[in-house]
């Protein structure tokens, strides 16, 4: 019996030493927790009373101005129209004198359909062969005419304007008198589609279009830019 006891008491001593270290590791646990919870209190306090203000961008000195207009999953680009009827004047023909032009750039079929359907969408994707742009005249500031998109203001010097421009101007397809080739009226209000050079698929998008005209102007534009949100986020991040 005195054998047995002792081996009970050696296993009874190895138990409590087992929990003693157990109870231990608890309280480090427990004391941890706190002090984390002690510290991210303080930093976050610290946060609160001072907070680190980013620096605001320097005041645009330029006297012009670009804008990306983002519809859904659409973007254009606003630039002046007389900029842009002069390095293209057979536009006047067909378009008001007005303050601003809105241009965006699409597959033709899809991008001139009243009510674009799966088929539209899946031959602009996969089989599309030619492309439109859509310009679209209008007076007043971008963010007032296109009160349900969002709008984004860019400071621009005169030759990144200028680049702009005349990237916009190059995209569209010339007759062989160098005059614009029209399609029709847009549909959705004022103004025109005229066919436009590039081929849209998966990968060069209306976006894209955007991306590579603000690219020209030496923005640090991804020229990857496929769905709108990628180039809005990468356009609100740009100096204005």
């Amino acid at each position: 019996m005195t054998g047995l006891a002792a081996l009970i008491e050696q296993r009874r001593c190895m138990l409590a030493h087992a929990c003693g270290i157990q109870r231990v590791l608890i309280d480090v646990v427990t004391a941890m927790r706190v002090l984390i919870f002690v510290v991210f209190a303080l930093v976050a306090q610290s946060c609160a009373r001072n907070p680190i203000l980013a620096e605001p961008p320097p005041a645009c000195t330029s006297a012009q101005r670009l804008y990306v207009v983002g519809q859904g999953w659409h973007t254009g680009i606003v630039v002046k129209h007389h900029d842009l009827v002069e390095l293209v004047p057979s536009l006047a023909a067909d378009l008001p004198v007005s303050e601003h032009l809105e241009i965006g750039w699409g597959d033709e079929a899809f991008y001139q359909a009243e009510h674009g359907t799966f088929a539209l969408a899946l031959r602009a994707l996969f089989q599309s062969t030619s492309s439109a742009l859509k310009v679209v005249p209008f007076t007043g500031k971008p963010a007032e005419h296109f009160p349900q998109s969002e709008t984004v203001e860019l400071c621009a010097d005169e030759s990144a304007y200028r680049a702009v421009v005349s990237f916009v101007a190059s995209s569209f397809r010339r007759d062989p008198d160098e005059d614009v080739v029209r399609l029709g009226r847009n549909p959705y209000g004022s103004g025109w589609f005229y066919r436009a050079e590039g081929v849209f698929t998966m990968r060069n998008t209306c976006n894209t279009w955007v991306a590579k005209a603000l690219g020209q102007a030496g923005y640090p534009i991804s020229a990857s830019a496929v769905r709108a949100e990628e180039l809005l986020s990468e356009v609100r991040a740009l100096p204005r």
